[in-house]
């Protein structure tokens, strides 16, 4: 009787395990997945028309996320491969460009981050400066949250989702959210 215990404990143990395992499967791996997280405080002095000098703060916090899973493939073998997939890219920045000690704008951006391409965000007084490097630029800024796409002119001055088409053919989708005056 005692053996009989132990079997159908070491059974039903061994059924919930596989039934876990089988759940997770098709979902990427979050403590295999890389995870940064990078601050950026800038600190620049600006006059203005009237020869007032003022400091600019701005913070810019930057967070990359690589998801990874395992080749489906390779399931129920040791050395399993490594499947990559797109890094996303979730920033806020922050702007002071007034006397006292706390920020006046704020805004956040989602996007997937592309393998030949790097964005540089500015927050500004007149709105979000976007620029890129690798001697690539950004043809239009389309802003595709209403029912009809527009093009962006300059800068970005709302929350929405934008495409960046860009000089070497490439599409960038971005979230802006949080773009708002904090109090």
């Amino acid at each position: 009787m005692k053996t009989l215990k132990i079997t159908l404990f070491t059974l039903l143990f061994s059924a919930t395990a596989i039934v876990a395992q089988d759940s997770n499967r098709d979902m990427a791996d979050k403590d295999m997945s890389d995870r940064w997280l990078v601050s950026d405080f800038e600190k620049t002095v600006v006059v203005t028309d009237d020869n007032d000098t003022y400091l600019v703060k701005q913070l810019e916090v930057t967070e990359e996320f690589t998801p990874v899973m395992l080749d489906p493939k390779d399931r129920y073998k040791l050395n399993q491969d490594i499947i990559y997939m797109p890094t996303e890219v979730s920033k806020k920045i922050r702007l002071d460009h007034d006397k006292d000690v706390s920020y006046d704008k704020e805004v956040k951006f989602n996007y997937v981050k592309s393998d030949k391409v790097n964005l540089d965000f500015t927050l500004t007084k007149t709105g979000i400066k976007v620029k890129a490097d690798n001697k690539v630029k950004i043809n239009n800024i389309i802003d595709k949250t209403g029912y009809k796409r527009s093009i962006v002119k300059n800068r970005i001055q709302k929350e929405g989702t934008y495409i960046l088409e860009l000089s070497n053919r490439e599409e960038i989708e971005i979230t802006v959210t949080d773009y708002n005056i904090m109090k």
